[in-house]
């Protein structure tokens, strides 16, 4: 969960509950229901980078690059990866479904920061991404 106001802690109750039934519950604004209040061109950035990743790697979640999330500690337990930056949520994603891990989504409405500053670069990004596409794409580890 962001600590800028961006996930509203009221739908924690709903990805607590299902927690039971999987091993990432993803706060999910691109799930029926969800939403986003962004600028458009971030809102653009997010459609495509989650539509790149969930159909290049058959991901099945609609946002893979949401941050409001809650894992299970033994599936994770172990994760080892490359990412050191935004980049993380998709590595997670992509290696808990690698390994049968179960996601569900809960719809959630986020909204644009409500202080401080964005520390998301785009060239720290771009680099994050593709490290993680030649890795995970040829190989299945």
């Amino acid at each position: 969960m962001d600590a800028d106001g961006s996930h509203p802690a009221k739908y924690f109750p709903e990805i607590w509950r299902r927690r039971v039934e999987s091993d990432l519950v993803i706060g999910s604004r691109l799930a029926p229901g969800g939403g986003m209040d962004i600028p458009y061109h971030r809102r653009l950035l997010t459609r495509v980078l989650n539509r790149f990743f969930r159909s290049l790697f058959r991901l099945p979640a609609a946002d893979c690059s949401s941050g409001y999330r809650l894992y299970r500690a033994e599936t994770v337990k172990g994760l080892t990866g490359i990412a050191d930056g935004f980049d993380v949520q998709q590595e997670n994603i992509i290696w808990i479904v690698r390994r049968g891990g179960h996601v569900v989504e809960v719809p959630i409405h986020y909204v644009w920061r409500q202080e401080g500053e964005s520390k998301a670069r785009i060239l720290k990004f771009g680099i994050g991404y593709l490290k993680l596409v030649a890795k995970y794409w040829f190989r299945n580890d």
